[in-house]
């Protein structure tokens, strides 16, 4: 008996210490005077997170609160921001405050490893480390890679196409075909072949990184409570796959570098320090093999950046998505607004094949205004990274002194409610291109507050890759176009996933992709 009661009252303490970790920072946020998403006993103020498309309940709650408001995701207060005075003064003026994202808990190591969610200096290192890769020598060098993964993309599509010239797609599975393999070649110098071979382990591990199959279920959204069940419930489907073949890419750069210099008599030289990458780093799998050789640096040492963290830097999982989800949406909005699409074919036509006789290169996508302002208008309405977040690393008092925020506290941009909302931009559910073509009468762009359209991200932490994305997604809409209309269907549906907080994931959205004749004079 007495055994039994010493079990219990230990049950008792558990629950009570596990209700208490859970509950430990409920009051922080309602301290501020925003209105506040009543929490829950034990879950934050989203249990049910994994039931609702956060896109949508963001769009809700600004029409419901105005642009400020809070909720606990979890046991993690987090402030929404859709006011751009505020943002502004978040992200860029006080960003002393705001260095740092939360710590990633993905489920896996090796992505909480990713540059995105490194902390302070490690972040600030790595970043600048991979600067390199995207100066503007450095697109137009990977825009060749681009365009002939593009090409083979379409040709892919013409094999596809039945007697009439048209091919149903699920469109984000195809646009994660053009996507992965554009990144595939612009980074590691490789080609992803047979992407439709169950055998290709390599092309279907990327696919699930992206979220294909991927549903979240209630262990999910307790995970977000106690961050230890994570490894149950992971935000990512990380396989082995995919790590074994980086490491050959890398290993095979090194063998191939190392025989350069040795037929060269040069002297391969780690560095003790700081040091910068070589001048001879072509793509991303020459940076890291430069970081595998400086791993014993003291740079490297004081800041705790080990293989784990050199081989995430692959997994660059925001770029892969960004460009893939965008195609994907892009596609979706020139098919169900035909005289839009109608006006950037007759663009094409004039520009890339009356000027240039069909070419689609780095020099010639910048003389297309209506794709920018087509892809701009695709990125304000669905941008692809959902919530741009910071985290306050020391308690932060606004300058008019109305809004206080404690150390510890995430603070969010609800892209889609504040890039879809009516106080900031005119019929904010249209999808009209024009709204960024200076001279015409809806031109808006001047007006708006440059804190609200920010598809990117903000600040010192905005997204390092946003060149080559636009690069990447300017060439492919431009080859698939030039050859292709894009059609609605009956069973033609927009459906997004439940309980993604980071980035978009679709459900099958079916389109058809029909030949359509070039206007060139050499075909």
């Amino acid at each position: 008996m007495f055994v039994a009661l010493i079990v219990l009252v230990l049950i008792f303490a558990l629950i009570f210490g596990l209700i208490a970790y859970a509950r430990w920072n409920y009051g922080v946020l309602e301290a501020t005077g925003i209105p506040v998403i009543k929490p829950t006993l034990f879950n934050g103020s989203v249990p049910d997170l994994h039931l609702k498309v956060q896109t949508d309940e963001d769009i809700k709650r600004f029409q419901e609160f105005g642009p400020l408001w809070g909720l606990y995701e979890g046991r993690t207060p987090i402030i929404h921001v859709c006011d751009p005075d505020l943002i502004r003064e978040i992200f860029v003026k006080d960003v002393e405050y705001f260095y740092d994202r939360r710590v990633g808990h993905f489920g896996d190591a090796r992505i909480d490893e990713i540059l995105d969610y490194l902390p302070g200096e490690k972040w600030k290192k790595m970043r600048k480390l991979q600067t390199i890769l995207f100066s503007s020598g450095k697109i137009r060098q990977y825009s060749t890679q681009l365009k002939d993964a593009a090409d083979d993309f379409v040709d892919y599509l013409k094999g596809k196409c039945d007697g009439h010239g048209s091919v149903n797609l699920d469109t984000r599975n195809a646009m994660d075909i053009v996507s992965l393999d554009g990144i595939a070649r612009a980074s590691f110098g490789v080609k992803l072949e047979n992407v439709e071979d169950p055998n290709n382990l390599f092309f279907r591990a990327l696919k699930k990184l992206l979220g294909e199959g991927l549903e979240y279920n209630w262990l999910y959204s307790l995970s977000m409570t106690f961050p230890i069940l994570h490894k149950l419930a992971p935000s990512f489907q990380i396989e082995e796959v995919l790590f074994h073949t980086f490491r050959e890419i890398i290993a095979t750069r090194k063998e191939q570098r190392d025989m350069v210099n040795r037929e060269t008599n040069q002297t391969l030289k780690k560095s003790e320090g700081n040091w910068k990458p070589a001048s001879n780093c072509n793509d991303l799998a020459d940076l890291l093999v430069d970081c595998f050789d400086n791993l014993e640096s003291s740079d490297f040492q004081r800041l705790g950046i080990s293989s784990t963290t050199i081989l995430a830097q692959a997994l660059n999982v925001t770029a892969l998505d960004m460009i893939s989800a965008t195609m994907t949406m892009i596609s979706y909005y020139l098919a169900t607004n035909p005289n839009t699409q109608k006006k950037l074919h007759e663009e094409l036509d004039e520009i890339i094949e009356g000027q240039f006789e069909g070419r689609i290169d780095n020099e010639t996508i910048q003389s297309l205004p209506y794709l920018s302002a087509c892809l701009n208008e695709t990125l304000r309405l669905a941008p692809p990274l959902i919530r741009p977040e910071r985290m306050c690393t020391k308690d932060w008092v606004s300058s008019e002194g109305n809004l206080k925020i404690k150390k510890g506290t995430v603070v969010m941009v609800p892209l889609w409610a504040a890039q879809r909302h009516s106080k900031y931009f005119l019929d904010p559910d249209a999808f009209i291109p024009e709204r960024f073509i200076p001279n015409s009468p809806q031109y808006e762009a001047s007006s708006w507050h440059p804190y609200i359209y920010s598809p990117f991200g903000l600040g010192l932490r905005n997204c390092i890759g946003m060149r080559i994305a636009i690069e990447t997604l300017k060439l492919n809409i431009a080859t698939v176009l030039q050859s292709f209309r894009i059609e609605v269907r009956s069973d033609t549906r927009l459906e997004f996933k439940k309980g993604m907080l980071f980035l978009l994931q679709f459900k099958p959205l079916y389109l058809d992709f029909v030949r359509r004749e070039r206007k060139s004079k050499k075909l």
